[in-house]
């Protein structure tokens, strides 16, 4: 991912906040104080992310797909799909919630995969999670890697992971499946990471091109509950986190 993409959001609420505590600090009386050109850019902030979260900027987060997509897609050896929050019951029971269902459904309709690769959140859309395999009619789900509600995995060391399960198995081509304001994001973790060994680098992901997918009320993880809060995170989080962090080495046992 290209540093403009990653970066111009951060340049934008900097200039942006610098001016606002310019234009704060001006007073025609020449008395004005700190305290009212920090809260000028306060405001300015509380605009800009404001805007920044309600405005229709989903297509400036959306994926470009491969060329032909479909017809590429039917060839793939594995599907890997990454996972858009969950749900807990108010026993602890782990529940997929609408964007991990719909994930799986499009993969499985649009895709001729035979293996899956899921986190746990769309494995629980199909499989029993005490389950260690599962298959849905002929397809085998696999999960990526385990899932300890402990421990966040991000998606750059998910596409070690993945990488590495696609070398065990011998494969070569899968198409990525991710939220569609995920995904460009994870085709750039995923062309990256595939650079760290040369056993990945004949490796090979097909970008398709999503419709719209649903966002996690009750999800576990607050940045996926809603347009808003995923803007936010993606935009000044995610993507400088997974574009300025080294590689992850393989954990053993994954």
């Amino acid at each position: 991912m290209n540093a403009f993409k990653v970066f111009a959001p951060h340049g934008l609420a900097l200039v942006g906040g610098l001016g606002a505590l310019w234009l704060g600090g001006r007073c025609p009386t020449g008395k004005c104080h700190l305290w009212e050109a920090v809260a000028f850019g306060i405001a300015y902030s509380a605009v800009f992310f404001a805007l920044v979260g309600f405005l229709p900027l989903s297509r400036y987060l959306r994926a470009r797909p491969s060329a032909n997509w479909r017809g590429v897609a039917r060839n793939a050896d594995v599907a890997i799909i990454l996972g858009f929050g969950y749900e807990l019951t108010s026993t602890g029971q782990m529940q997929p919630g609408v964007a991990n269902q719909a994930l799986l459904e499009w993969t499985l309709v649009h895709t001729t995969a035979r293996t899956v690769l899921v986190q746990e959140g769309v494995w629980v859309a199909a499989c029993p999670v005490e389950a260690t395999t599962c298959d849905v009619g002929e397809r085998a789900l696999r999960r990526i890697h385990p899932h300890d509600p402990t421990h966040y995995v991000n998606t750059l060391a998910t596409a070690v992971m993945a990488m590495d399960f696609m070398v065990q198995l011998g494969v070569k081509t899968a198409v990525l499946v991710a939220h569609d304001q995920q995904l460009a994001r994870a085709a750039a973790d995923f062309e990256r990471a595939r650079q760290k060994k040369p056993a990945w680098r004949d490796l090979r992901f097909i970008i398709p091109d999503l419709p719209a997918m649903p966002y996690v009320s009750r999800s576990v993880h607050l940045q996926t509950r809603n347009a808003g809060f995923w803007r936010l995170a993606e935009l000044f989080i995610a993507r400088p986190r997974d574009s300025l962090t080294q590689i992850p080495k393989l954990q053993s046992g994954t």
